[in-house]
């Protein structure tokens, strides 16, 4: 790449992502021992005054650039090169390749054996990457711009219904983590992507129905959702489901006074 082109959106997405798999990456190695003096020493670095909750905002703050650049045609490509199939990222990166498909490479029948040789023998030498230590803040965050670009390109029924999912699998993933020996702990770099997807799907249920109140069923989930969040520590989530909970009374009030102020007027 010469110095007068630029990067695309796409690599600089998956830059990002890249970057984030390293932090927490030698941060587990860091914690498991690792004998490799450059890892432990990034990981110190890192470590002094972090941890995978604070790393995972400082990321999404340094990051917010390439998400305003990022298409669904990108989190689509991210998701199928950097999310493995066969892990536990799986449900989120098939929702996003729906998203976008990725098209189908043209096969042709005139290759020789030796280009097909070739083809087979450059298929193994480029691997994918997948990401390991970031995987389930990966997934939890390209479907958290997936729904913002959704959002913006008004299709909020859609943006709400992925947002149910995302939620439903990120509080999954810490339900499994809170099975392990270490506790709930060990899922604290997806607290502030829980909040961001709570904070998204207000924003897109919003849309939906302006001036939306929230069915009993509703705010039990969100009275649910917040006793969970104090429990296990959580003061990103349990910030922005107050803020939603409140702004969901302070309209169900603002709508009785409209209502009684007409009561008074027409009759």
């Amino acid at each position: 790449m010469t110095e007068t082109e630029e990067i695309s959106s796409q690599e600089k997405l998956v830059q990002a992502v890249n970057r984030l798999e390293r932090t927490l990456a030698s941060q587990a190695a860091f914690k498991s021992g690792e004998k490799d003096t450059d890892a432990v020493i990034e990981a110190a670095t890192t470590l002094i005054h972090s941890n995978p909750s604070k790393i995972v905002k400082r990321w999404l703050a340094t990051s917010s650039g390439t998400a305003s650049e990022a298409t669904l045609a990108d989190v689509s490509f991210v998701a199928k090169t950097k999310l493995n199939p066969m892990a536990n990222s799986a449900m989120g990166r098939d929702l996003l390749m729906q998203l976008s498909p990725q098209p189908e490479e043209m096969q042709t029948e005139v290759d020789t054996d030796a280009d097909a040789d070739a083809g087979v023998d450059a298929a193994e030498e480029v691997q994918p990457k997948y990401v390991k230590a970031a995987s389930r803040e990966v997934e939890s965050y390209l479907l958290s711009l997936a729904i913002r670009l959704l959002w913006r390109q008004n299709e909020a029924a859609k943006a709400l219904d992925l947002s149910k999912k995302a939620l439903q699998i990120t509080t999954l993933h810490m339900e499994e983590a809170s099975r392990n020996t270490y506790g709930v702990g060990k899922a604290n770099g997806l607290y502030p992507l829980l909040a961001r997807l709570y904070r998204y799907q207000s924003l897109v249920a919003e849309v939906c129905s302006p001036g939306f109140h929230l069915e009993q069923a509703q705010r039990g989930e969100l009275v649910n959702a917040h006793r969970m969040a104090v429990i296990r520590r959580d003061v990103d989530t349990q910030a922005t489901l107050l803020n939603i909970m409140l702004k969901d009374l302070l309209n169900a009030n603002q709508g009785t006074i409209e209502f009684v102020l007409n009561q008074l007027l027409f009759h």
